[in-house]
């Protein structure tokens, strides 16, 4: 079960890395320039942003993580029942819609 989670989002990210090169790869330029301007100390206003919004992404990724950790138990408990899995998913459904 861990193989397929596992193809499925590396699946899911290779579909949106592809979808979204452009503009990802635009970013991450962006970044990695606002990054080096910040070292010799000569920022502009974009390199402000694009450093503020790596460096936000980056806290997510990690506050998510701390958030996972004590609760990983409960998680893969309620992610476990189908039928609460497919309530969630229709009510998200008519949110979406």
């Amino acid at each position: 079960m861990i193989l397929f989670d596992l193809v499925v989002h590396v699946g899911t990210l290779i579909s949106i890395a592809i979808v979204f090169r452009n503009s990802l790869s635009r970013f991450l330029h962006d970044s990695f320039f606002g990054f080096l301007a910040a070292a010799r100390g000569d920022m502009t206003p974009k390199d402000r942003l694009f450093v503020k919004l790596t460096l936000l992404g980056l806290f997510s990724v990690l506050v998510t993580g701390l958030i996972d950790l004590p609760l990983k138990v409960y998680f893969e408990s309620v992610f476990a029942q189908p039928v609460l899995i497919s309530v969630t998913q229709v009510i998200t459904g008519l949110l979406l819609w």
